[in-house]
C-alpha cells in the first residue's frame, strides 16, 4: 500500500455558489474539526432555534472562508444571496462527508 500525504493535503471540496461561481474548500484544521464535532454532538433539543441557526451560520462561514481562492464571506453575503438555514445545513452535511471521505480513503 502506498500513502502519499501530499494527496491528502491537496484535496479540496468544490462548491458551486448560487451565482454560479465556484470555490474550493480545504480540509479543516484540527481546531476547526474539533469545533465541528462539538457542534454535531450538542443536544439541539435543549437549544432555541435561533441559537442553532446562529451556530450553523457561524460554521457555514468558517467552511466557506476556508477556500483556496481567498474569498471572504460574511453574514451579509449569506443573506443577500439567499443562503438560508436549509442551504447552510446542506453545506455543513457535504463538508462533513468530505472530511469523512478524507479519513476513510486518504488516497
Amino acid at each position: 500500500m502506498k500513502l502519499d500525504l501530499r494527496v491528502i493535503n491537496e484535496k479540496v471540496m468544490p462548491i458551486t455558489l448560487l451565482d454560479g461561481t465556484a470555490i474550493h474548500v480545504k480540509k479543516p484544521s484540527r481546531l476547526f474539526l474539533n469545533e465541528i464535532e462539538a457542534f454535531k454532538q450538542r443536544d439541539h433539543k435543549t437549544l432555541r432555534f435561533e441559537d442553532i441557526e446562529a451556530q450553523t451560520e457561524e460554521i457555514t462561514l468558517k467552511i466557506l472562508n476556508n477556500n483556496t481562492e481567498g474569498r471572504v464571506f460574511d453574514s451579509i453575503y449569506l443573506n443577500k444571496e439567499g443562503i438560508d438555514y436549509i442551504i447552510q445545513t446542506q453545506i455543513f452535511k457535504a463538508y462533513f462527508e468530505f472530511i469523512f471521505e478524507l479519513m476513510t480513503n486518504p488516497n
